[in-house]
């Protein structure tokens, strides 16, 4: 392969991304992320959420 093919190639690799990235809709949403810092007995304290009150229910992922 020539310089002029890897050029060529190059460009038309970032075009094919241009195309797609303008194509594609971002969606992102702000999430807080605490840490678990102890459990006992069904109880879990968690921190570094500052948007939870206390005694507060929260739902953990599995």
């Amino acid at each position: 392969m020539g310089a002029t093919d890897y050029k060529s190639l190059v460009n038309d690799t970032f075009d094919e991304l241009a195309k797609h990235t303008k194509e594609h809709e971002f969606n992102l949403a702000p999430k807080e992320v605490g840490r678990v810092t102890s459990v006992s007995a069904g109880v879990v304290k968690v921190s570094g959420l500052p948007n939870v009150g206390y005694e507060e229910l929260l739902k953990f992922p599995w």
